[in-house]
């Protein structure tokens, strides 16, 4: 295996590594969201990208059940991991909320554990990384703006629940693909998360890493009062959470403790 020789010294001379993150993502659209986040970070830290392959789209688009199952592939999730183990990383990220969420909570930990596998490297997926982040922040009811058709939508209420985080309220965008996640226009967007919340809600989840929201984080917790969470934001979080660093600034994430580090 490759090591990305990726060094930096701490001032007094001290040669230090610096963290390397891997990510995997099922097409491109959003890497500046992850680029700039990881330059921001505490430590010096390097991004390495990678892409595993989209199901087929059968007409509906790649947000269709149908789609997103295959997307889901472990082999196809493996032979992207062993491209990054040839990197060498710290940490590795499926970055697709579909694409785990879509197979439920128990094959999508089968899903992480063949990464890890594959990639050498502790690894998780932007579904499993919602739980985790919902759960630390002691929340159990949220208020989910979908990107997805209603199928999808469907399955990811299912996936929190099973998680034992109930969502309250919720509003679809029912876009049909990731592109146009990616292309939506942000300030239609948060009109929409503003107009979604609940008073009951002590959370607001925006799902799908084709949609870029970090931008637009500040402006909505300071609107709503309280935690905002989307997928670009707790897979960074987790993706530095994993190589136990401690990871850039993400809204209510950057208050919960770091692990400890390396």
């Amino acid at each position: 295996m490759f090591r990305a020789k990726c060094l930096s010294s701490d001032g007094g001379g001290a040669v230090k590594h610096a963290v390397r993150i891997g990510i995997i993502l099922p097409s491109g659209g959003t890497e500046p969201e992850y680029y700039r986040a990881v330059e921001s970070a505490p430590a010096e830290a390097r991004l390495y990208v990678v892409i595993s392959r989209c199901g087929a789209d059968t007409g509906s688009g790649d947000h269709a059940v149908e789609s997103l199952i295959e997307t889901a592939r472990i082999d196809y999730l493996e032979d992207a991991a062993r491209r990054l183990a040839r990197i060498g990383v710290d940490s590795v990220m499926w970055a697709c909320t579909s694409g785990s969420f879509v197979i439920g909570v128990e094959r999508a930990h089968s899903q992480a554990q063949a990464i890890a596998k594959a990639a050498q490297a502790p690894a998780s997926s932007t579904s499993l990384a919602f739980a985790e982040a919902i759960q630390s922040l002691g929340v159990a009811r949220v208020a989910l703006v979908s990107p997805y058709p209603l199928e999808a939508t469907e399955l990811f209420f299912a996936f929190l629940a099973q998680n034992g985080i109930e969502t309250v309220k919720s509003r679809r965008l029912d876009n049909r693909s990731g592109w146009d996640s990616a292309l939506f226009d942000q300030r239609r967007l948060v009109e929409i998360c503003l107009a979604t919340d609940a008073p009951d809600a002590e959370a607001l989840v925006v799902p799908d890493t084709a949609l870029p929201t970090l931008d637009i984080l500040p402006e909505l917790e300071q609107a709503l009062g309280k935690p905002v969470l989307t997928a670009n934001q707790v897979t960074l979080w987790e993706a530095f959470r994993l190589a136990k660093q401690q990871p850039p600034a993400l809204g209510c994430l950057s208050r919960l403790p770091a692990l400890p580090a390396r």
